[in-house]
This record gives structure tokens, C-alpha cells and sequence, in this order.
């Protein structure tokens, strides 16, 4: 799959390839030098260069997975940035004020979460491997978890797995985020999200005198598969 190139809000160049975003960090002679955009927030290594809008080298010290959501913003942003002509910019309300009025007309236009109906390109990741694990369905509180083969073999490969509803790479769409965390690349990254299962795992627990043993009981049934237990 060839790059592509957008334009960040900030109207810098940027380069998208297989689910990351790349800063231009300098340019010699014949070839441009990119860097990931998590080079200074996550201290990640991932690097590329191209030379004629192509790809001459890339590694895969990301310590990270690749997320399509970011990718699919970074895109949108591009392509509204460069419809703009610069006297038009100029000339527009300050970011936070849009930002203020994409929220109102999206709560305005999106159903509520217990109507929600996920299908279409949302089931797959940008690389089109399936990222829905399992939905309990509309009509009530729903109980959804998002993933990937890749990540749940990474997770099954894992000895220690972390999980909680107050990281911060949980979602604030949902009400009752989760996600399950394990070490990769030297890392503890994100490789299941749910929605629903923080709520409905302790919801029996009054059942057993042993609440982690609880937990994990009332979990694994509403997942519908063997995770590992304490």
C-alpha cells in the first residue's frame, strides 16, 4: 500500500502508512525524514524516509499498535484543511469554538449508545482485520469489546495482563469503559477495549466471598471464552 500524505491542523505535511501518523523532522537533499508522532509523547522510535513521495525505508520500533482512528482523523483534518484557502482561515472562529459546535451537532445527529448499531467499515481496522469482538446488541445497555487476532495473540503470549476502567486510553464515549492491557515492546499497551463488562462482572459478586474470584467468573461469562485467572 503506497503512503499518503494529509495536512495537520497546525498545516504541517504528514505521512500515513499501515495505521501510523509520521511528523516531517528535516529534509536532505533528495529525501525527506520522518519521525512518529508519538516521537516525543511516547517516546516512540518508529521512523520512515521517502524519496519522490516513496517509501526508501521504514522500521517497526513503534511501541505501539497501529490505531485506524487516529489515521481516519488525521485524514478528515487534511482534507478540510486543504479545501480552506488561507484568507478564509484566517477569517474563522478559534479551534475550540468549532470544536463546541462539531459536539452539539453531533449529539444532535448520532443515536444514543443503547441504539447503537455498529456495521460497515466500523467491524474492520484500517489494515481490514476484524476489530469486533463482540456485541450484546441495541436495545439495551450494551456490553461490547473491540479487538484483533493480533492483539489477542500478543495477550495470550502475555504473562501478566492489567485491567481497569480508568486508563485513559478508554474511550469517554462509553459509559462503563475497560481495557485490558499487556507488555509488548517493552511497553504496557492497549489490546482489548469494552463497554458494559466493568458493570455487568460485578454485578454478582455478592455471590461468592471472594471478590477477585468473582470477578473473574462473572467476566469470563459474559466474554464467552478462557482468559487466564489469578
Amino acid at each position: 500500500m503506497p503512503p499518503e500524505y494529509v495536512t495537520s491542523s497546525e498545516n504541517k505535511q504528514q505521512l500515513l502508512k499501515k495505521g501510523f501518523i509520521y511528523d516531517k523532522e528535516r529534509t536532505r537533499e533528495d529525501r525527506i525524514y520522518w519521525k512518529c508522532k508519538k516521537y516525543f509523547t511516547g517516546l516512540c522510535q518508529g521512523r520512515a524516509v521517502t524519496r519522490n513521495g516513496a517509501i526508501v525505508h521504514e522500521n517497526s520500533k513503534h511501541n505501539y499498535l497501529p490505531r485506524g482512528g487516529r489515521v481516519g482523523a488525521a485524514k478528515i483534518i487534511g482534507e478540510a484543511t486543504g479545501r480552506i484557502p488561507e484568507l478564509v482561515q484566517a477569517a474563522l472562529p478559534s479551534v475550540p469554538a468549532i470544536l463546541k459546535t462539531t459536539q452539539r451537532i453531533w449529539k444532535r445527529t448520532n443515536p444514543a449508545l443503547s441504539e447503537l448499531v455498529i456495521d460497515g467499515p466500523y467491524l474492520k481496522t484500517s489494515s481490514g482485520e476484524d476489530f469486533l469482538l463482540f456485541d450484546s446488541g441495541a436495545g439495551g445497555p450494551n456490553q461490547i469489546l473491540f479487538s484483533t487476532e493480533r492483539n489477542l495473540e500478543v495477550l495470550s503470549s502475555s504473562d501478566h495482563w492489567f485491567c481497569d476502567g480508568i486508563f485513559k486510553t478508554a474511550p469517554s464515549l462509553f459509559t462503563q469503559p475497560m481495557t485490558i492491557h499487556a507488555i509488548k515492546f517493552d511497553a504496557v499497551i492497549p489490546l482489548i477495549t469494552g463497554s458494559g463488562a466493568y458493570e455487568g462482572a460485578l454485578a454478582d459478586l455478592s455471590k461468592t466471598n471472594d471478590y477477585i474470584e468473582g470477578w473473574h467468573k462473572k467476566f469470563s461469562s459474559l466474554v464467552g471464552c478462557y482468559h487466564l485467572s489469578i
